[in-house]
């Protein structure tokens, strides 16, 4: 009798295992340099042209959010037209951009936390092996080369969609601080 072989009990859970292993390393691998970026965008446009902390020990930025400014009584935090970068530590008020608020801050904050983390699942989410599967069966290629090339291939298309969200944020950027 040539009856089939019952599937193992665990095959359908392994593969959904494997499938959920898949995506978390791949919206880990694109959350670490879409991050990485924000970070580079939020020195670059935040921290330069909204706000400047006199504190020599603030971290403050993207990645630990919330220390951007320091004020209480003695020593307010100015509103200025312009912020001024590289006034001495301590001795100096901490300032911000007419217009803005240590709460406008949160909410921009906010924005590229949410682009950070949609732009991380829709990449994750993209079914990209199958389609370089097709390419490298037509080519030839063998396994090992096939899994190094597909890696190689996802982390370029990672860094180009950090490249383009670096780009169109900082357009809409330099719109808002206009």
């Amino acid at each position: 009798m040539n009856t089939p072989m019952p599937p193992p009990p665990n095959s359908a859970a392994k593969s959904g295992w494997h499938r959920f292993t898949i995506l978390a390393l791949k919206f880990g691998l694109a959350f670490f340099w879409i991050t990485l970026a924000c970070e580079i965008l939020w020195e670059e446009t935040a921290n330069r042209y909204l706000y400047d902390s006199t504190d020599p020990d603030a971290m403050a930025g993207f990645v630990f959010p919330g220390d951007w400014l320091y004020g209480d009584s003695d020593k307010p935090i100015a509103v200025v037209p312009q912020v001024v970068h590289g006034r001495p530590a301590w001795t100096e008020p901490d300032e911000i951009k007419e217009g803005w608020t240590e709460g406008r801050l949160w909410c921009l904050w906010w924005c590229f936390l949410a682009v950070d983390l949609s732009t991380s699942a829709i990449l994750a989410r993209i079914s990209w092996h199958q389609r370089i599967n097709r390419i490298f069966d037509r080519m030839h290629i063998p396994e090992w080369l096939r899994a190094l090339l597909a890696g190689f291939l996802y982390l370029l298309l990672v860094i180009a969609a950090v490249i383009a969200i670096y780009w169109y944020a900082f357009a809409a950027f330099c719109v808002v601080l206009s």
